[in-house]
């Protein structure tokens, strides 16, 4: 399973990303709103992928 994390600042469009990755069976390790909190977040849980969309 491909890990996942989410950054966007508004919070609706968060969860609609968590929600579509979720069901094509992706796993979120994590989401926030700004780039600096998720450069640290992401060292920390090292996700196969970073989202920044819309």
């Amino acid at each position: 399973m491909n890990s996942v994390f989410i950054v966007d600042d508004h919070p609706v469009i968060r969860l609609a990303v968590r929600m579509l990755l979720e069901h094509e069976g992706f796993k979120v390790v994590g989401e926030t709103d700004n780039g600096v909190d998720a450069m640290q977040m992401v060292r920390e849980c090292m996700p196969d992928l970073v989202t920044d969309v819309f």
